[in-house]
């Protein structure tokens, strides 16, 4: 599975809290707006074709680019926005550009 889309069964281990917890809250029927992580173990495989095909599954007018890093909110530490988040992308190619500056804000 190189995306897992919010209404997917993830784990936080997989894709981070924030997806972890969307992912939850639209399994408990909430209304939770179509969207999909990028699991940690197929950042590196993900193709842009399919990542553009996912981004028009989704109609949306715009949409949020951000990272959800693995262990970003601890007991004992929090990173939460260390890495960049892109708002208002509304095109495929401005979000995988939004995706490849999010990766590089967190090196």
């Amino acid at each position: 599975m190189t995306l897992a889309w919010f209404t997917d069964s993830m784990s936080p281990a997989a894709v981070g809290a924030k997806g972890y917890n969307l992912s939850l809250m639209s399994a408990s029927g909430l209304p939770v707006p179509p969207g999909f992580c990028i699991p940690v173990n197929t950042m590196n495989s993900l193709c842009r074709v399919e990542f553009e095909e996912a981004f028009a599954r989704l109609s949306a007018v715009s949409v949020a680019v951000r990272s959800s890093a693995i262990g970003e909110d601890a007991g004992n530490a929090s990173f939460a926005g260390i890495h960049a988040t892109r708002l208002n992308i509304r095109t495929a190619a401005r979000a995988w550009e939004a995706l490849q500056e999010i990766r590089e804000s967190g090196v």
